[in-house]
């Protein structure tokens, strides 16, 4: 197993069970059980990192951005005042 794939395990149990539970004698198989990591919270940091997901909305307040904006308030109050 390479490195990349271990860290994707997040736990591993391993337990020798009977599978066959009619004959009631233990089985001589053994029974791995690998927890993966949940989906939802590593795309939740991968986004942040990739700051496709922010916690802090940032407001571009540059004088071309203010003039733009001015400019579509005039614009849609002048089609308001035509209707």
């Amino acid at each position: 197993m390479t490195e990349e794939q271990a860290a994707c395990i997040e736990g591993m149990k391993v337990a020798r069970a009977n599978l066959d539970r009619t004959d009631g004698k233990r089985s001589k198989e053994w029974l791995h059980e690998i927890k993966l990591p949940k989906k939802s919270a590593t795309l939740e940091l991968l986004m942040k990192h990739f700051r496709l997901l922010v916690d802090i909305v940032e407001i571009d307040t540059t004088e071309a951005r203010l003039a733009k904006l001015d400019a579509a308030r005039a614009k849609n109050a002048a089609r308001k005042r035509k209707q």
